[in-house]
């Protein structure tokens, strides 16, 4: 199947025409067929690994559901879509966090159990100015774990923890590393 002009424009692609009136006339056409079997191909092959790319919620389980609610707001600053008792979801431009009680956990996870010692994830926000904002924070009394710190990898990094133990960090790209 051939895509059409609106599918691939969507993709960022974009269609030749097929050359009817060019001097080149059957040339310029087969040419055209071949650029769209390989955009017709990339499309399918984005599709494919795009198959589980959608990343729309992280859902974090928390001991304090008004505590932690609190915190994010204060330290976040950003909208709450939905909370009821025992949650609360927050807009984080194209993705959300879900702040849920952990008592609500277990038939998420089953079989599974719902914490454990020790970190098990981090979550990264990209910032402009690391520092600027480990400032803020501070003066919103959050209390920093580590950084500022330039990584290796090209990035000026932070970290702190939320009241219910998860890691963010805050990450600055400048323009080092491999």
């Amino acid at each position: 199947m051939i895509a059409d002009r609106k599918s691939l424009s969507a993709l960022g692609l974009q269609t030749v025409n097929k050359g009817a009136h060019s001097m080149h006339g059957k040339h310029e056409e087969a040419k055209n067929v071949e650029i769209r079997r390989f955009h017709t191909s990339t499309m399918k092959q984005r599709e494919r690994k795009m198959a589980l790319a959608n990343f729309e919620v992280v859902t974090l389980f928390v001991p304090d559901i008004g505590v932690t609610r609190a915190f994010y707001e204060k330290v976040f600053g950003v909208e709450v879509v939905y909370g009821d008792a025992v949650s609360a979801v927050f807009g984080f431009m194209g993705s959300m966090v879900n702040l849920l009680a952990e008592t609500e956990a277990p038939s998420l996870v089953a079989p599974l159990r719902v914490g454990g010692d020790g970190v098990r994830a981090m979550l990264t926000i990209k910032v402009d100015d690391v520092d600027a904002e480990c400032e803020r924070l501070v003066g919103l009394g959050v209390s920093m774990l580590n950084g500022p710190i330039d990584r290796p990898w090209g990035r000026r990094t932070a970290a702190f923890a939320d009241p219910a133990g998860h890691v963010w960090e805050l990450a600055q790209d400048i323009g080092q590393g491999p």
